[in-house]
């Protein structure tokens, strides 16, 4: 279960990097396109979200 998690959580950042990049440079688009690109790959934009915060 833990690499399951720990492939969620890197394909998560990996989002993350090709969307916003830095921390500095997320506002509501960025934040979308994270979510978006979650979904697409059936990660529940909760979680995604969750991580966010």
């Amino acid at each position: 279960m833990l690499n399951e998690n720990q492939s969620v959580q890197e394909t998560m950042e990996s989002f993350w990097r090709t969307t916003c990049g830095t921390w500095g440079n997320c506002n509501e688009s960025t934040v979308q396109a994270f979510l978006s690109q979650c979904e697409q790959h059936s990660i529940d934009p909760q979680f995604c979200m969750n991580w966010i915060q």
